[in-house]
């Protein structure tokens, strides 16, 4: 469960031209993580290791 005012434990599912859908453990939530709060060093290679994990 995502809760709000404290630190989630979030994982990435999926990426789109908007940014970067984050899940909660239970896969039950979704939040987008715009492109504009991505760093270069995630498009360079993190997101297709986290996304094989998936």
């Amino acid at each position: 469960m995502i809760v709000l005012g404290k630190h989630n434990r979030l994982r990435a599912v999926r990426q789109t031209d908007n940014g970067v859908y984050l899940t909660d453990r239970e896969g039950t939530r979704e939040v987008l993580l715009p492109n504009k709060f991505i760093s270069i060093d995630w498009y360079n290679g993190i997101y297709e290791g986290v996304a094989s994990n998936v």
